[in-house]
């Protein structure tokens, strides 16, 4: 069984953007697993490492994805990205050079993470999330004597600052696309859906109102042969029989033909038609 599988069951959901999300926050619930794994093992033989918390982290990833499973889907997202970002300031925290040893990178990751599960359709919880990240990157990293533009510290906080703006804006511009696009296919498939049933409607009627001259037609014909002296007033029936299912192509030729011409909006006198 796959990720996929595994938070979707069988669920029938609406619209392709809600799946998405659900998939989204799966996958980075799995990859932030795969981090609590790599990290608990490593600090398993450090004597100064936390294995503890990370194995707590570790769980509440496991208790998330299957919140995700109960189809509790924001709940396990927020509580995910809670405690990324409590874990990313923690170690930033107690890491003697968290500079050294890229802790805080990981609010990057929880900012981008956040936007992307969330989307455009809820951008302002991406939003403040990637706020609440470089709120925490700053009390854990920022230190106000050494910001100037003669230390590194001060290209530090700016370059996180910048990447982190740019990848929001990729992430909305990219998102924006695809929820735009969603939006174009689903009109094309209502529009399409539409026109099947206008088909079918048009197929059932026209094939009942074809199928009505050529019946009166066929018993014409009987009566003709029965009755070879009123022949004339039979082919007299048969042609107005004719004539009624030739209008009645030039009805459907018409209205296919209608069907393709853009509107044309004019203005109605009213006044002057009540006036007459």
């Amino acid at each position: 069984m796959n990720i996929q599988s595994f938070v979707l069951k069988d669920r029938v959901l609406e619209t392709e953007s809600e799946k998405r999300k659900i998939i989204l926050g799966a996958y980075l619930i799995v990859m932030y697993l795969g981090v609590d794994l790599f990290y608990f093992i490593t600090n398993l033989f450090n004597h100064e490492g936390k294995p503890g918390s990370l194995f707590i982290g570790f769980l509440i990833c496991g208790f998330c994805l299957f919140l995700l499973r109960w189809q509790y889907v924001n709940t396990a997202i927020i509580i995910h990205l809670l405690r990324c970002n409590f874990f990313a300031f923690y170690f930033s925290v107690i890491d003697l050079d968290p500079l050294q040893t890229g802790s805080y990178l990981y609010f990057i990751l929880s900012s981008l993470g956040a936007l992307a599960v969330f989307g455009y359709r809820e951008k302002f919880l991406g939003i403040g999330f990637t706020l609440l990240s470089f709120t925490l990157f700053l009390i854990a990293i920022f230190k106000p004597k050494e910001f100037i533009p003669n230390q590194a510290h001060f290209y530090l906080i700016v370059s996180f600052l910048i990447v982190l703006i740019m990848g929001l804006l990729i992430i909305i511009f990219f998102d924006r696309m695809v929820t735009s696009s969603e939006k174009n296919i689903l009109t094309k498939n209502r529009e399409l859906i539409k026109t099947n049933q206008e088909l079918d409607r048009f197929v059932y009627s026209a094939s009942h109102d074809l199928r009505a001259p050529l019946t009166s037609m066929a018993g014409l014909i009987n009566l003709a042969q029965l009755d070879p002296d009123g022949a004339q007033n039979y082919l007299r029936l048969m042609q107005e029989r004719v004539g009624v299912m030739d209008n009645y192509i030039k009805e459907i030729v018409e209205y296919s033909r209608n069907a393709r011409l853009n509107v044309n909006m004019t203005e109605v006198p009213i006044k002057k038609l009540f006036m007459k």
